[in-house]
């Protein structure tokens, strides 16, 4: 009974979020001298069938029937489940996401479908996650996308396998793990990962003395990023703090091997003298490894990159000879630090910035994610400042682009005053990082800007003394239309009244009036007004040439009815005197 010389400790959370019900599932089992954990995301719309729970209950009514680490076996048991989700598909295709870890407490293997995963954590750090079955899992093993993008890329649920699928389901099933003491694992859906990232992890299991701790922590990260909606989420931790140690069987077998080794010792003796020779060149390999990776290091710290890259490529050529995979992936992402700080480096030479913000946070997350060695010549921290230092450079490149941009568009949409803000603060900004490039740039449309607001500014007091102007013209209309209707008025009187000749002087008044307003219309200084809107639709003008005509009428009339009376009065006898 492997279980009473183990210690596995448990904790996990499934929720619904902010729907009306948990289509996730986990669901695990600790026997004797095996275990199995299981977390699962119901992928389908099916209100009625619960996927995900259906699908861990199918695998595991095989799985307890025969118990087992045989890879064969499992991905059987899965292929079962797979059948069992489309046998129940009625009115809706049941789909699943799956990720499966059975371990007998000293190896370990998992299986995928879908993108549900398995995060695997050693000696206190990162190691591995399982691959998702998806096009952006594609994108990132084809170089197209980086890991830190891979949690929130677009096609992170477009499954390329998955359980339930309608042909080409095909599920990956991995070698043999290893265990050791201390190793803990996590399990979790979709819907918990694409709002995390791996640093987080790291530093929840760093913290929690406890499976469930980690969880706590980990749910209250999570749902600190949520927006409104929240998707279903699973998240299982598995402590092994204690793994199974096998020890030697003695068997027929080993007796028998022992005869047959009696039999062999000359020949292991000639044997032995070869492998004294590979063992020399063996160490010989090792200690060159030594020397390569602490002068790659050295010259990391110096900042001599091409030297670097040199040293860590040797390094790496001798640690593969030797065949030692801790040393090999430890060299690689020194490697992959190197090549990242140079690729942006590069980037930033040629002021793409976006781009070389990515090589310094990939740099930056392989840091980060590095378990810790005992080389005093890799001055991790300091390699951390000034990689952080390269990236805030590069993030203020792109701020001064921004300010630019900003006030290009204040600048399109005539608010110059605005823009030349937004100019002056991306010129202090790129002064202070020393983009001299930018700082030209900015000081021209400065002053472009400058030179488009002055005339903004006389063409705005010359359209305030034109609208002046222009205000006093309708003024002067109406007043002087007044002035006209009311000599009219007066004529009128004094015509009726017989006063023909102060009627004939009010008329004549009318009409100079008439041509005052004439002339108002048709001087120089009102000539541009002369066709405005407000001009023609001004009720003062519209009978005024009738007016006129009216006018001279009466005052013809008049000066008739005014002869007359002369005649009249000289015509007619005198009165004689006494």
């Amino acid at each position: 009974m492997r279980k009473n010389s183990i210690e596995f400790k448990t904790g996990f959370t499934s929720e619904a979020g902010t729907y009306r019900t948990n289509k996730d599932f986990f669901a695990y089992v600790e026997l004797d001298d095996i275990a199995c954990y299981i977390a699962a995301d119901g992928i389908d719309s099916d209100e009625e069938v619960r996927s995900a729970e259906l699908a861990v209950n199918s695998f595991f009514e095989c799985f307890m029937e025969k118990p087992t680490m045989s890879r064969r076996k499992i991905k059987n048991y899965i292929m079962e489940v797979h059948k069992t989700l489309i046998g129940n598909s009625t009115s809706v295709r049941l789909k699943a996401s799956m990720i499966i870890l059975v371990t007998d407490y000293t190896n370990m293997i998992w299986a995928v479908a879908g993108n549900a995963r398995l995060y695997f954590f050693r000696n206190g750090g990162y190691s591995f996650r399982s691959k998702d079955q998806s096009v952006t899992q594609m994108m990132v093993d084809a170089g197209k996308v980086s890991e830190e993008e891979c949690n929130f890329h677009d096609e992170r649920n477009n499954l390329t396998s998955f359980m339930g699928q309608a042909k080409g389901f095909k599920p990956y099933i991995s070698k043999k793990v290893k265990l050791s003491d201390g190793d803990s694992a996590i399990l979790c859906t979709s819907g918990f990962w694409e709002n995390i990232d791996n640093l987080d992890l790291v530093d929840a299991l760093k913290e929690g003395k406890e499976p469930n701790e980690v969880i706590c922590e980990l749910e209250d990260i999570f749902l600190s990023r949520q927006n409104k909606v929240i998707n279903n989420y699973t998240l299982a931790a598995l402590f092994m703090n204690k793994v199974y140690k096998e020890g030697p069987k003695q068997d027929k077998r080993i007796k028998m091997a022992k005869k047959i080794g009696m039999i062999l010792v000359p020949i292991i003796i000639v044997a032995s003298i070869g492998l004294v020779v590979r063992s020399v060149h063996k160490k010989n390999l090792a200690n060159d490894a030594i020397a390569y990776e602490k002068d790659g290091d050295k010259k990391l710290k110096d900042k001599v990159y091409n030297d670097a890259m040199k040293a860590y490529e040797n390094a790496e050529d001798a640690v593969k000879n030797l065949k030692k995979q801790d040393d090999i992936d430890r060299v690689d992402k020194k490697y992959s630090i190197l090549q990242n700080i140079i690729e942006g480096d590069e980037l930033f030479a040629k002021q793409d910035f976006e781009n070389a913000k990515k090589s310094y946070n990939n740099a930056l997350s392989y840091l980060k994610f590095m378990v810790e060695y005992d080389e005093s010549s890799f001055d991790k921290e300091d390699l951390k400042l000034d990689i952080q230092s390269k990236l805030e450079d590069t993030k203020k490149c792109l701020q001064v682009l921004d300010l630019s941009a900003q006030g290009d568009k204040e600048a399109e949409n005539e608010n110059y005053k605005g823009a030349i803000g937004l100019y002056k603060s991306g010129k202090t900004l790129a002064s202070d990082i020393n983009y001299a490039d930018m700082e030209d740039k900015l000081s021209k449309k400065i002053d472009e800007a400058e030179g488009k607001l002055k005339d903004a500014a006389a063409a705005s007091d010359g359209k305030a003394k034109e609208d002046k102007q222009f205000k006093k013209l309708i003024e002067d209309i109406k007043s002087d239309r007044k002035d006209v209707d009311d000599f009219i008025k007066e004529g009128d009187k004094l015509a009726e009244a017989k006063a023909y000749e102060k009627a004939i002087i009010r008329y004549n008044s009318a009409i100079d009036g008439c041509k005052k307003i004439e002339d108002l219309l048709g001087s120089d200084d009102n000539k541009p007004f002369k066709d405005r809107k407000e001009i023609k639709e001004l009720k003062e003008l519209k009978d005024l040439k009738d007016v006129k005509t009216k006018l001279d009428d009466k005052i013809i009339d008049l000066e008739k009815l005014s002869e007359d009376e002369k005649n009249k009065e000289q015509g007619s006898p005198k009165p004689s005197g006494h």
